[in-house]
Parts: C-alpha cells; structure tokens; sequence
C-alpha cells in the first residue's frame, strides 16, 4: 500500500519545523492544511481521500466522514 499523510493541523511546524524536516527525510507523501483554519469535513474528504494517515487537529471525524476515507488506517491527535 502506498502511504500518504494529511496534516488537518492549521498550525503545523509554526513554531519549529522539524516535524515537516523530519517528514521530508522519510520520503513518505504528505500534504498540508494551508488555509490556516481548522479543516472542515469536506475539506478533509477532498484533501486527505488517499491518506493513510491524518494527523488530526480537533475536527470531527464522525463515521460518515470515516466511512468516505477508505485507506485511512490511523488518525493522530
């Protein structure tokens, strides 16, 4: 399986960008939250419909959004 990674985080690496280093070194695709606000349920199925992963701000992940992100395997907060 490919994997790939959603950060939902608005604010991710905003005070120290090892995280998105560390990410970068591990050659796994990710993509990012740049609206700068907290993702939406919609927004989260557009941008995170082939992650393996999401790392989760405090957006609802309610089991119609979950059942709609079917490679998802792990959401961490």
């Amino acid at each position: 399986m490919d994997d790939h990674i959603y950060i939902s985080l608005s604010t991710f690496c905003e005070y120290d960008d090892t995280p998105r280093q560390i990410l970068e070194e591990s050659g796994i695709p990710y993509s990012l939250n740049t609206t700068g606000v907290r993702a939406t349920p919609d927004q989260v199925l557009r941008e995170a419909a082939d992650a393996t992963v999401i790392v989760a701000s405090v957006e609802p992940y309610e089991a119609d959004l979950l059942a709609r992100l079917p490679k998802l395997r792990c959401i961490s907060r």
